[in-house]
This record gives C-alpha cells, structure tokens and sequence, in this order.
C-alpha cells in the first residue's frame, strides 16, 4: 500500500488526507439572512463565531417587503410612511453591518426589496453561498399550516446547506 493510500472499512482505496491541507466542510462565504428582529440579531453572534472559525466572508441579508393594503378597507397607503420604513430598515442594517464589522471585519451587507424566500435563495445561488445559518420563530403549529415557515421554504429551496438555529438553542449553547 502507499502512502497516499489507505484501505477504506468495504475495502475501497481512499485518498490520505493527512498529507494535504483537508476540510471536510470548506465554507468560504456564509449567508445571514436578518429580518432584523431581536432574535434574528441575537443569532448573528452565533453566525459570526461560525465565519471567524472558518475565515469565512459573512454576508448579511435584509429583504425589505413593501407594506400591502387592499384600497377601499384601509384608505391608499402613505408614500412617504413606506419611504420611511424602509430606510428606518437601511439606516438599522447599517448599524448592524458596522458593528458586526468591530468584531469581525470580511463583512458586508445588503438589502433587497421583495419577497424574502426567492430573494435569500437567489442571493445565495448567485453569490457562491457555502452555508446559509438562518433564525426562527416558535410559531404554534396553526399557523405553520396555515401560513407557513420562511426558515422551512428555504430549506427546500436552497442549493447550498442551510443552518436553522432557534432561539432557545442558541441561548441553551455554552
């Protein structure tokens, strides 16, 4: 047998990893996808310990969806209140991107409008994504049939592995 050779347990030859520099999970880029909820914020620490462990490139994601009204129950919405919201949410992923930049500096973010699910999905296809680490709620089952889960539409549509991480596990961890 060589040395760069080992004998796998059926008897198949498997490449030596221990001559070369070997990871079984490579992950270059993660994806934090941030409605900017106390928990979402709460769970970025925990992404950031991840990219600091791998020497990852941490990527946040805001996707803005426009408030819709039905006209003629609520009256025509505000332009300016819309205006408003979304750059309150802007100026706060903002503030949130510079402080995660004290901590840890290969950080960028980024704020989209539309529907999370396709945006987060797209944005993870078409920036190389090797991970998306992703918060969320405890909904009551009824509303999980009725309206259902982004964290779970993700999962499902996402090339790249996603980590769900739930707010009483995250405070459970050491």
């Amino acid at each position: 047998m060589s040395q760069t050779e080992n004998l796998g347990q059926i008897g198949q030859t498997v490449p030596d990893t221990a001559s070369r520099n070997f990871s079984p999970a490579l992950i270059r880029c993660i994806l934090a996808p941030t409605d900017l909820s106390d928990e979402s914020r709460r769970i970025l620490n925990y992404t950031v310990r991840l990219a600091e462990h791998f020497h990852a490139q941490l990527m946040l994601l805001h996707v803005w969806t426009p408030p819709r009204s039905h006209t003629g129950v609520l009256g025509a919405l505000d332009p300016e209140a819309i205006k408003r919201s979304k750059d309150r949410a802007e100026s706060i992923l903002r503030r949130l991107q510079d402080f995660i930049r004290e901590r840890y500096s290969d950080t960028e973010s980024y704020f989209l409008t539309g529907e999370p699910c396709a945006q987060i999905v797209a944005v993870a296809k078409g920036s190389e994504v090797d991970l998306i680490v992703i918060s969320t709620h405890d909904y009551d089952w009824l509303t999980r049939a009725v309206e259902g889960n982004d964290a779970e539409q993700i999962l499902r549509h996402a090339a790249c592995p996603v980590w769900i991480v739930r707010e009483k596990e995250f405070i459970a961890m050491p």
